[in-house]
Order: C-alpha cells, then sequence, then structure tokens
C-alpha cells in the first residue's frame, strides 16, 4: 500500500521545491477526494440530487488535480484547486443567504496556498478570501441586515483567516530557505565531491609518475650496478692475470724450475709465492728451483724473510732453492741491512746456476 501512495505522490521534475510543492497538491487533492467519496455515500442515500450532482463534479475536478500535478503542471493544479473551493464556498453562502459557518471554509483555499504557494502569493489569497467576504457580506446585507452572530462569524473568520495565512507565509518562507540551504549543501558538497576527485586523480597521475621514476631511477642504478660488478670483474681476473704473469713458474728443464721475481713483495704477494713454489715443486718432483730477483726494485729485510721462508720450505719437499740475480747494489743493501742468507745458496746468473746443474 505504502509503495503506491508513494508512486502516486511521485512528480517527475529537476526542482526540488516544485517536487514538494506537487506532492503537497497531490495529498491534499487526494484528501479532499476520499472526503468527497465519504459524502456522495452519504447525499446518495439522502437522495439529494443536487448534493450528488455536485460531488460528482467535484470529484472529477480532484482527478483532474491529480493528473495536473503528477504532470509537472503544479501551479495551474494548485491554482484550480484553491479556486473551486473558494468559489464554492462563496456560492453556498450567497444560496444561503446568510453567513452562518460557511465562512470558515475558506480555511482550506489558504491552507492549499501555504503548503503550494511563495508567500506573495498566499498573501494575494488571503486578499481574494477578504475581498469575497466583504463582497458577499455586503450582497447579503443588502437582502436583510446582518444579525449579530453573523457579524461575529464574519470577524472569527476573518481573524482565524489571518492568523492561517501568517503561519502559512512564516512556514513557506522556512521551508524555501530549508530548501535553498540544502541545494546550496547539495552543490557545496558535489563540488568538494569534485575537487576532492579532481586531487585524487592529480595524486593518482603524481603517484604513477614518481612509481615511474624510481622504477627508471632504481633501473639505472641497477645497470650502473651491473656495469660495476662487471668492471669489477675485470678488475680482478685482471689482477689475477697481472699476478699469475708476475710470479711465473717457469720449467727450464724436467727437474729445474725458475721464478723469475718481478717487482714488489707486499704480504699477499710473498704468500703467494710461497704457495706457487711448493704448489710446482709438488706436482713437478723439481730438484732445484731459481729465485730470480732481477726484476725487483726494492730489496729489504721482508724480501729476504720472504726467501728465506720459500727456500726453507722448497727444502722440506727435497728441493734445492738457488738465489740468482744479485746486482751489486742489492748486495750491498742486503749487507748493510744486515740480512742473513747464509741458509740459501747464490749464483751471479741462471746461467751460472743451470751450466754448474749440467
Amino acid at each position: 500500500m505504502r509503495q503506491h501512495v508513494d508512486r502516486l505522490l511521485a512528480i517527475t521534475h529537476p526542482d526540488a521545491d516544485l517536487r514538494r510543492r506537487g506532492r503537497n497538491v497531490v495529498a491534499i487533492a487526494l484528501g479532499l477526494l476520499l472526503l468527497d467519496l465519504l459524502l456522495l455515500g452519504l447525499w446518495l442515500l439522502q437522495r439529494e440530487l443536487p448534493s450528488l450532482v455536485a460531488g460528482t463534479v467535484a470529484l472529477g475536478l480532484f482527478v483532474l488535480v491529480i493528473g495536473l500535478a503528477r504532470r509537472s503542471h503544479v501551479v495551474l493544479a494548485a491554482v484550480l484547486l484553491a479556486g473551486t473551493m473558494l468559489v464554492a464556498t462563496f456560492a453556498v453562502m450567497l444560496a444561503n443567504r446568510g453567513l452562518s459557518d460557511t465562512p470558515f471554509f475558506l480555511i482550506v483555499p489558504v491552507a492549499i496556498a501555504g503548503a503550494v504557494f511563495v508567500r506573495r502569493e498566499v498573501w494575494l489569497v488571503f486578499g481574494v478570501c477578504l475581498a469575497g467576504l466583504a463582497l458577499v457580506a455586503a450582497i447579503v446585507h443588502q437582502a436583510s441586515p446582518l444579525s449579530y452572530l453573523d457579524v461575529q462569524i464574519l470577524q472569527d473568520a476573518v481573524a482565524l483567516l489571518a492568523l492561517l495565512a501568517l503561519v502559512s507565509v512564516l512556514t513557506a518562507g522556512s521551508t524555501a530557505q530549508a530548501l535553498s540551504d540544502a541545494q546550496r549543501a547539495r552543490q557545496q558538497a558535489e563540488q568538494m565531491a569534485s575537487t576532492l576527485e579532481r586531487m585524487n586523480a592529480q595524486l593518482e597521475t603524481r603517484v604513477a609518475e614518481r612509481t615511474a621514476e624510481l622504477a627508471e631511477s632504481l633501473a639505472a642504478q641497477s645497470a650502473q650496478a651491473a656495469q660495476l660488478q662487471a668492471s669489477l670483474d675485470r678488475q680482478q681476473a685482471l689482477n689475477d692475470m697481472v699476478n699469475a704473469l708476475s710470479l711465473p713458474i717457469i720449467p727450464v728443464r724436467r727437474d729445474v724450475l725458475v721464478a723469475p721475481l718481478i717487482g714488489n713483495l707486499d704480504g699477499p704477494r710473498a704468500q703467494r709465492l710461497i704457495d706457487e713454489v711448493l704448489g710446482q715443486v709438488e706436482r713437478s718432483h723439481a730438484r732445484t728451483i731459481i729465485l730470480d730477483i732481477t726484476g725487483v726494485a726494492v730489496v729489504d729485510t721482508h724480501l729476504a724473510q720472504v726467501l728465506l721462508r720459500t727456500a726453507d720450505a722448497a727444502r722440506l719437499l727435497g728441493t734445492q732453492a738457488v738465489l740468482v740475480g744479485i746486482r751489486p747494489e742489492v748486495a750491498q743493501t742486503l749487507v748493510s741491512l744486515g740480512a742473513d742468507l747464509n741458509r740459501l745458496r747464490t749464483e751471479a746468473t741462471l746461467q751460472d746456476v743451470l751450466a754448474r746443474i749440467g
């Protein structure tokens, strides 16, 4: 049932205020229509033909008003409804040739105006009611003087209509202000939502751009790291090659090895010399290892200790170490440093060692 009523009160129009006034017109017309149906039943039982005709016409009028309002012709429907009630009220007063309680029915058109029209239109309807009452009172007074009761009824009706018009104007104004505030708030909310959506889109774009930049930077760093690692690998391979070339172990005969020393012998190279000499001696079973220091630039006690350690280690494997290539200045340096090379056999040149062994 509620769904049918909501569907009947639905007004299709983009203006929220017009939809509100249209629902009010439809609701008032529905109420009057139900009341008219009840009165038609009573008049039918009483067989009052004029009332039945008037009620049937009013029934059709209410249906027309509902149809106009639902098609967004709200103002026309409200004018038709309020005007009909005004005309009907004045017609009854003129037909009865008296005021009696009929002026109070003018509350209906004023109430309709308050529910549908704006404030100045409510005052206009109130003015029409006052003018109609004055005209009807003048016509009735010409026929027969107004009684004290008629004057009281007229005064009470005017006062009640004025109060109702004032309340309707205030209600219409507050409703219009509330709708305006709601519309403004809705527009602000839509603007804020649009701004937020735009900011979110900009933020997503910036995040995507920043992510792309970071990805590019990471890729560049990865490429640089790969290049650096490749460079380090090449450098290590070059160092290994240099170390291998700087400490070559050359077999000159089946049982004789020559180790020409080039450059300075620091800690790592000294240990490498010992390792290489012992490894080659073990593999070749050489009887003699010739240590040629012709290419050594600096001779000090450290070099002497390295040579002695190498000779001692080779002797433990059954190989004799012979030192050659001692230049005069090198010999002087070793003597001045007090280096003891008595455990190491020395020869002048490589050819002397080979000739002596041969």
